[in-house]
């Protein structure tokens, strides 16, 4: 039997993953528009004489294979997280309780923006999430 805290734990997870594949990809994203955009290249330098640590083009073009390779394993772990969140989320019963579950550790929703689309106020939000929490924690069937 799981205690609450692992449970939480394991959810808390999902949320994280999502939040370093969006840092990751965000950083990709800013390396990749400013090489398009032209801001990281000195057109004025071959690379022998001012730049001590080679081209700078070409610099760039590595660091932004580097992002895309990090980006990438972030997107891996990601999803795997999401899947044992949403394997765990599938064993309860109710669905608002499940709603509840998913807008929070797969959607990464903040609990405001939870208890506002939902219709319901911050307070009941947390009292639901209490619930389902024991509730999975009750069914015991959940190996993390």
């Amino acid at each position: 039997m799981r205690t609450m805290d692992e449970i939480k734990a394991e959810l808390k997870k999902a949320r994280q993953a999502q939040k370093a594949y969006r840092l990751a990809k965000d950083k990709f994203n800013a390396l990749r528009q400013d090489l398009i955009g032209g801001k990281s290249v000195r057109y004025g330098s071959d690379g022998s004489v001012h730049e001590s640590r080679g081209n700078p083009v070409e610099n760039a073009y590595c660091m932004l294979a580097d992002y895309e390779t990090e980006k990438d394993k972030q997107l891996l772990e990601m999803m795997r997280a999401h899947k044992r969140a949403e394997s765990m989320i599938r064993s309860v019963p109710d669905p608002i309780q499940r709603e509840v579950l998913t807008r929070r550790y797969i959607i990464g929703q903040e609990w405001e923006d939870i208890a506002y689309v939902m219709n319901y106020n911050l307070r009941h939000v947390y009292k639901i999430h209490g619930a389902a929490l024991h509730t999975m924690a009750l069914n015991g069937t959940i190996s993390l």
